[in-house]
């Protein structure tokens, strides 16, 4: 009843915004004015950080300490190692180095005048005291090591024997023209003594800025992308989020959907660091360990004095063991490390790629070598995603009730109609193809329901029209069968099911043989019934691991690009981690923000830039935009397509069912604003279509120019007032398009 009442009150204040904003007129280049709410107001601009802002362009000057062997009264040995690069000054004591790029300008992996040994070290190690099943680790740097070293080829190879923890790993450092490479073998990590590894932090200082001494920023890789410019900051801790997400299986909630992040999340092991924006820069990307790495950030006053973003990779955590049914539980710590080696590639970054977009370029090259990446095919116009609602069940008094909304024919209908309104190459998803409907199903997908219509409707539909049909094949829930419950379902590292508990109903996360399993006998029954292009929830973000059966993050990665090449048509994913890329043809709830901490200066899109020539980007649905106007702008700055969910019937009779937060679905009600949302999005935006993003300039606080591989020259203009740019006016929250059809 509770939930009941939140609907009817959201309806409510949302039917009373509606009414007041569509009061507003709306004033632009079009000769046609179509009166709709929202996106014919022009809304006030506010500066915040969830845009991009106007660079500092000042030169850059090296901060690297002149002499590397400094510390205090201490004179360190200094070696002189010849390199492809040129000469590496190292440190021997703390393998800390400077590195010359280029164009002159001296990188250091430390800070000038160090006033603690943490700020030299190459590595930070945390360990546990395993003796003890102490949870607490203890962090030590390499004050505390002993250290041989061996030139190799372009850098050096380190042998070091941590003393208090008797713990011994090696750490190979090259560098060439490229950049430099850092690799930490997990064959040579040996533990020798009561103490187990619990995490490595890399070079955590390379590129350090004291306060705002360099102009320039930090690139984090949150969300679509953030900058943290190098400035002092009055804050508390620092910044560290994983890489792909939380490791769910060291979670102590006994329901998942209490440990489930509310901000945006990492999808791409990556993070880079700009001294004097177009002067240089250096671009990480992590090889190997990314499943169990983190990303941390580190500012100027909180707690030191320097602003640094480095990687993290975990290798043991402790977690709750219940002890009994009264909740007793003891902490215990993992015992087996977990099993990757620590790659990081440095890029060094010059001239006009020392900058993110020249990172997000760099990032593509790289997974077009390594993922397969390809330039998508030149269409006429952009896609729209228009997703649809078959049949969703609940719960009746007596009998559980099937809901039909839109039928085969209904959906059909439908996608004719905006096509003869030149809404083209619409990506349709359709959502409860099966007889448990939308929120009952999960992992059973073998045959399509007959209330939606006959074989043929269901041919004159995917034949007609590029049509993917939702699955989910990670999550088996209560009041599904098809699953064991004591042999089919993963376990966390308590031995604890992994488990979302909803109010009427719970879920779980399948097995890897399992879901491999379920998978491939649903593709070859579906592909009988003319159902190929799969849309797949979950997989696209959720990693887990099985303990039970010792399947780690890696296992599980390399098992999903496996069962991803079983699907016969075309598939999309939603909130897509970066390993699986290459493995997609259309990337649904692409996100637009990061999770625009107070630490965040800047939103950038970092991900479009690397992936919108290659994969169709789609938003979240645009029948929930607060604010339209400002959001299909972003799409366009961000060469992003827009997304709507439609239904024949009233989004009325999903109330009592799981899916009530859809609550405007009804396509006769959205019609109009389909199709004026994607006139507008389409008409800069088919102009660029595999096209690559050369520069964005943003000229003007809230004014975005983006030009493109092919010429074309995208004008963004955020702002409540008309803009000039290049002696073109663009009127107050659009858009001008040069260079191409527009």
């Amino acid at each position: 009843m509770r939930s009941k009442t939140k609907v009817i009150i959201s309806s409510f204040v949302l039917l009373l915004i509606v009414s007041i904003i569509s009061i507003a007129v709306f004033s632009n280049t079009d000769d046609e004015e179509v009166k709709l709410a929202g996106f014919n107001n022009i809304t006030e601009f506010y500066p915040s950080n969830r845009h991009t802002y106007q660079d500092d362009t000042s030169v850059a000057v090296s901060q690297a300490p002149s002499d590397l062997g400094k510390f205090g009264s201490m004179d360190i040995p200094v070696r002189q190692i010849q390199t492809e690069a040129g000469i590496v000054e190292l440190d021997e004591q703390y393998l800390s180095f400077n590195f010359t790029n280029s164009q002159g300008y001296t990188w250091s992996s430390t800070v000038a005048d160090p006033s603690m040994t943490r700020f030299k070290s190459a590595i930070l190690l945390s360990a546990y005291n395993a003796k003890n099943q102490d949870p607490a680790p203890r962090e030590v740097d390499l004050m505390d090591a002993n250290i041989s070293i061996t030139e190799i080829t372009n850098g050096f190879s380190a042998h070091i024997v941590f003393a208090t923890f008797k713990i011994q790993l090696k750490l190979q450092v090259t560098f060439t023209n490229e950049g430099i490479s850092v690799a930490i073998p997990s064959s040579s990590i040996k533990e020798t003594g009561n103490y187990t590894v619990n995490a490595i932090s890399v070079y955590p200082y390379l590129g350090a800025v004291k306060h705002d001494t360099v102009p320039g920023y930090m690139f984090v890789p949150d969300g679509v992308g953030a900058l943290v410019r190098y400035k002092t900051r009055s804050v508390n801790g620092s910044y560290e989020k994983n890489v792909y997400g939380k490791d769910l299986a060291f979670s102590d909630k006994d329901d998942l959907n209490k440990d489930q992040a509310l901000d945006a999340k990492i999808y791409a092991p990556v993070f880079g660091m700009v001294h004097g924006v177009n002067q240089n820069a250096l671009f990480g990307i992590i090889e190997n360990g990314a499943e169990y790495s983190s990303i941390n950030v580190e500012y100027a006053g909180s707690p030191y004095d320097y602003s640094s973003i480095y990687p993290r990779f975990t290798y043991r955590s402790s977690y709750t063991q219940p002890m009994d049914k009264s909740g007793n539980t003891i902490t215990l710590l993992q015992d087996e490390k977990n099993p990757f080696d620590i790659n990081i590639k440095y890029y060094s970054l010059v001239d006009n790629d020392a900058n993110y977009i020249g990172m997000a370029k760099t990032y593509q090259n790289y997974l077009k070598a390594n993922l397969g990446l390809q330039t998508k095919a030149t269409t006429s116009d952009i896609s729209l995603r228009l997703d649809t609602i078959g049949i969703e069940r609940t719960e009746g008094v007596l009998f559980d009730q099937k809901i039909l909304m839109t039928s085969f024919s209904d959906y059909k209908n439908i996608l004719d109609t905006l096509t003869s309104k030149n809404v083209k190459n619409i990506v349709g998803v359709y959502n409860g193809f099966t007889n448990d409907g939308v929120s009952w199903a999960a992992p059973n997908y073998k045959k399509f329901s007959g209330k939606l219509g006959s074989q043929g409707e269901l041919n004159d539909l995917v034949n007609n029209y590029n049509i993917y049909f939702t699955t989910d094949y990670q999550k088996a829930t209560s009041r599904a069968g098809g699953y064991n419950s004591y042999f089919d379902l993963a376990k966390k590292a308590n031995n604890q099911r992994y488990t979302y508990t909803n109010a009427d109903y719970s879920e779980y996360l399948l097995t890897l043989s399992k879901m491999s399993e379920v998978l491939k006998e649903s593709v070859s029954k579906l592909s009988k019934d003319n159902i190929k292009n799969l849309y797949i929830k979950s997989m696209g973000s959720l990693l887990y691991s099985d303990m039970s059966n010792n399947v780690s993050l890696v296992d599980a990665r390399n098992a999903y690009i496996e069962l991803l090449n079983e699907v016969e048509g075309n598939v999309a994913l939603s909130d897509v981690n970066s390993y699986l890329w290459g493995s997609i043809n259309e990337f649904f709830d692409f996100p637009l923000y990061n999770s625009q901490r107070l630490t965040f200066d800047d939103t950038v899109p970092f991900l479009s830039i690397t992936l919108g020539s290659s994969v169709n980007l789609y938003s979240t649905y645009a029948n929930f935009y607060a604010y339209p106007r400002e959001e299909l702008l972003r799409l366009i700055d961000y060469n992003v397509y827009p997304s709507f969910i439609v239904t024949q019937e009233s989004s009325n009779k999903l109330e009592e069912t799981n899916l009530n937060h859809i609550y405007s679905s009804k396509y006769a009600d959205l019609e109009e604003a389909i199709v004026k949302y994607y006139e507008f999005v389409n008409t800069p935006l088919k102009n660029v279509i595999g096209a690559e993003i050369v520069s964005r300039q943003v000229v003007e606080n809230g004014v975005v120019v983006n030009t493109y591989s092919n010429g074309t020259v995208i004008i963004v203009n955020y702002t409540n007032n008309a803009q000039t740019v290049n002696g073109v006016t663009i009127e107050p929250m659009y858009y001008h398009v040069t260079g191409g059809e527009n």
